[in-house]
């Protein structure tokens, strides 16, 4: 027993290293996430390259890329990959950039989609079968990206639309689409992808995500 325990606290200080985190401060909150979220790649930088000159550890528009695997360890229906001609194993990671909430308006969408009427003449609306969702295009022909909403869009109607009506700004991919999702903790805007094949666990996956950036709040080292 005595060996045992030895051995246990001979490595214990190796056991115990924190990963190397970045602090970042987006307006009024400051969080630290793990440093392998914010991965240096070629395929990155070229994502990131519009705002290139914004991106450091202090304050601004910050890339967050989680691992596929982190959501499905939270959310079992969470599909990890998918097959299609140009790729055998496409990964389905959550990435996106982090902005501070008073530097884009959240809104912008969601109010095109619901007033898509007044901007369209028969514009193209129907129900997507797999998720039971609604796709109004943003075209008058069926091309180009299209919202996702919960319901259609009513003409003439005075009511205002719910707040969780709108769902995200979709494009297609080889062999599926992505939708462009936002989720919002205090004064920070996570706008990240979603692949078609999670569509439908949205609300699911932004819990996960909510619970993410909460716990990156309380993760930042006194300093």
């Amino acid at each position: 027993m005595q060996v045992k325990l030895a051995i246990i606290l001979i490595f214990w200080p190796f056991a115990s290293v924190a990963e190397k985190l970045v602090r970042v401060s987006f307006d009024e909150i400051t969080i630290c996430y793990p440093k392998s979220y914010s991965p240096n790649t070629s395929f990155m930088d070229s994502i990131l390259a519009p705002i290139k000159g914004e991106l450091d550890d202090s304050s601004g528009q910050q890339l967050v890329y989680i691992p596929a695997q982190v959501i499905k360890n939270k959310v079992p229906e969470y599909s990890l990959s998918h097959a299609n001609k140009y790729n055998p194993k496409v990964m389905h990671d959550i990435n996106g950039i982090i902005y501070p909430l008073s530097t884009i308006e959240i809104n912008g969408l969601s109010d095109n989609a619901w007033n898509i009427h007044k901007n369209i003449e028969s514009p193209i609306i129907y129900q997507d079968q797999k998720t039971d969702f609604y796709k109004v295009f943003t075209f008058k022909k069926e091309i180009g990206p299209w919202h996702l909403v919960k319901s259609a869009p009513v003409q003439n109607s005075n009511k205002p639309k719910a707040k969780d009506w709108y769902i995200g700004f979709c494009g297609k991919l080889a062999d599926s689409y992505n939708c462009k999702v936002n989720v919002v903790y205090k004064d920070i805007v996570y706008n990240y992808s979603l692949n078609e094949h999670n569509v439908s666990l949205y609300k699911q996956v932004q819990e996960v995500l909510l619970g993410e950036i909460k716990s990156w709040e309380n993760a930042c080292p006194e300093s």
